[in-house]
C-alpha cells in the first residue's frame, strides 16, 4: 500500500473519516481502524456518522464518532483531509459532501469494483476482501502497532464482508489476516456473538412480512419480496433493521438471485440484492445507478412497487435464464 504521507510535516493536524449512508459491518469496522492508525500518526481524527447503528454495530462506536454539525466545530478552523471509507461513489456520502469538498486533499480506500475514483488519492484494490484488509495493510505499510480496539474492528469488517468467510472473495490472504488478528488476542467469540447472534426482535417481525411477500420466480431461481412502510408501522416495528433477510432469501434452495425491496420512504425502495453462483449483481446495481459486488449489491428505486419489481426483473430475467 501506499503510504498517505512520507513525513510528519506531510501529515494535517485533524482528519475527517467517513462512510456510505447506512453502513454495514465492512464500513464501521474500517473507519474505526483507520482512525486508530491515524491516532498513531499523531493526527486528531474523528469519524463523521449521522447513522443510526445496527445493535451488532453498535458496540464499535465510541467518542470519535461525531455529527455533520460536529465536525464543522473545530476542523473547518485548520487544513484538514478526509478520508472516505468503503464507498464506491461520493453520492452514498450524503450530507457530508460539503466537509468532503472543503478538505485540504481527499482519499478514498475501497474494494468495490464499482468505484469511480472520485478523490484525489485512490488506493482502490477490488480484489481485496474488504475495506477492512485495505486498512490492515495500511498498517503494515506504515508499520504502526496494531492496537486491540483496531484488530477487534478489522476482524469485523473482513468477517462480515466475507459472510464470515464464506463468500468468494474469501483468499487465502484473508485467511491468513484472520490468523493474525485471533494470534494477536482478539476475543473472537465475543466479536461473533455480537455480530450475528443479537437479531433485534423488530428485525426477527421483518423477515416474517418479507417470508409472507416472498415469490419464488423463474423457475424457482429468483427470489423477490419486501417490506412496505404500511406494513413495518402495522407491526408497531420501530427499528427497521433488514440486516440478513436478502441473505436468508438467497439461501432456499435452488434460488440463484434474491431481491429484497425495503420502503425507506413513501413510494422509494432500497433494494438489496445477492447472487450465489454465476449472476452479477453488481452489474444489476449499476444500471440503477447503485454499486456493490459480484454476489452483493445495492441501489435505489422510486414508484409503485409492483412497477419498480417489474423493472429489476426485466433487467435480470435474460441473464437469469442463460444461468
Amino acid at each position: 500500500m501506499e503510504l498517505f504521507y512520507q513525513t510528519k510535516e506531510d501529515h494535517p493536524k485533524t482528519a475527517l473519516i467517513m462512510t456510505h449512508l447506512l453502513p454495514d459491518g465492512d464500513a464501521v469496522g474500517s473507519a474505526v481502524a483507520l482512525c486508530e492508525l491515524l491516532e498513531t500518526l499523531d493526527i486528531h481524527a474523528k469519524i463523521v456518522m449521522e447513522d443510526t447503528l445496527p445493535e451488532s454495530l453498535e458496540w464499535l462506536r465510541n467518542e470519535r464518532f461525531v455529527k455533520v454539525v460536529e465536525a464543522w466545530m473545530h476542523p473547518v478552523k485548520a487544513p484538514f483531509d478526509v478520508f472516505v471509507v468503503d464507498c464506491s461513489d461520493l453520492s452514498r456520502i450524503s450530507d457530508k459532501f460539503e466537509l468532503f469538498s472543503k478538505a485540504r486533499k481527499t482519499y478514498n480506500i475501497d474494494h468495490h469494483v464499482t468505484n469511480d475514483l472520485f478523490a484525489a488519492v485512490n488506493q482502490v484494490d477490488s480484489a481485496a476482501s474488504s475495506t477492512g484488509e485495505l486498512i490492515y495493510r495500511l498498517f503494515q505499510a506504515y508499520e504502526a502497532p496494531l492496537t486491540t480496539r483496531a484488530a477487534e474492528a478489522i476482524y469485523a469488517a473482513v468477517s462480515t464482508d466475507t459472510g464470515s468467510f464464506r463468500y468468494s472473495n474469501t483468499s487465502s490472504e484473508t485467511m491468513r489476516l484472520a490468523g493474525t488478528l485471533i494470534d494477536f488476542g482478539i476475543d473472537t467469540e465475543t466479536i461473533n456473538t455480537r455480530l450475528y447472534h443479537n437479531k433485534p426482535l423488530d428485525g426477527v417481525k421483518l423477515l416474517g412480512i418479507a417470508l409472507d411477500n416472498l415469490l419464488l420466480l423463474k423457475g424457482g431461481k429468483v427470489a423477490v419480496s419486501h417490506v412496505t412502510l404500511v406494513e413495518a408501522d402495522a407491526q408497531e416495528i420501530v427499528e427497521y433493521d433488514t440486516d440478513g433477510i436478502c441473505e436468508f432469501l438467497r439461501d432456499i434452495s435452488g434460488v440463484e438471485v434474491a431481491l429484497f425491496l425495503k420502503e425507506t420512504a413513501a413510494g422509494v425502495y432500497k433494494v438489496s440484492a445477492r447472487s450465489k453462483y454465476k449472476f452479477d449483481v453488481s452489474r444489476l446495481a449499476l444500471h440503477f445507478d447503485g454499486g456493490g459486488h459480484t454476489k452483493a449489491a445495492g441501489f435505489t428505486l422510486s414508484g409503485i412497487l409492483e412497477e419498480v419489481r417489474y423493472k429489476i426483473l426485466e433487467e435480470i430475467t435474460l441473464a437469469v435464464e442463460q444461468t
